[in-house]
């Protein structure tokens, strides 16, 4: 399986984001599963994120645009006196946020069970054959930020 990411504007107008997670098979041919009538991409979440306007370019361009809750923003203000937080603290929580979100996309318990056990699929050929799932990339610019 492949997974990708990227941020999506949700309208015309204004700065609305999302960034949906989209799974794709890699056995799949790179010519058809690229086709966009192919609908080869299967939409399987949402990361989190919440618009921030405060924080200089620099800090965004150096974080990937993976924004964080306003709550913790407040929060790292409040210990910081008053204070923005560095560039590399808002990189380490941005991280972190994204390794929860994934924490809770792979914990769930019937992806564990194919995992473990397989899943019984009866193929094209004819043939009945148990396969695994198994995540072999994962592509997108928060790709970089990911410490397996």
């Amino acid at each position: 399986m492949m997974v990708a990411s990227d941020a999506t504007k949700l309208g015309q107008f204004g700065t609305a984001k999302a960034w949906p997670v989209y799974l794709f098979f890699g056995n799949q041919s790179k010519y058809e599963r690229n086709e966009p009538k192919a609908y080869a991409a299967h939409h399987i979440a949402y990361l989190p994120s919440v618009s921030y306007l405060d924080f200089p370019l620099s800090t965004v361009l150096t974080i990937y645009n993976l924004q964080l809750p306003d709550k913790l923003r407040d929060k790292i203000r409040e210990l910081y006196g008053g204070k923005k937080a560095s560039a590399p603290l808002l990189t380490h929580c941005r991280r972190e946020l994204f390794q929860a979100a994934w924490v809770v996309l792979l914990s769930d318990e019937e992806f564990q069970h194919a995992c473990r056990y397989g899943l019984v699929v009866d193929c094209a050929d004819g043939v009945r054959r148990r396969l695994f799932p198994r995540i072999f990339t994962l592509s997108g610019p928060t790709s970089s930020l990911i410490t397996w």
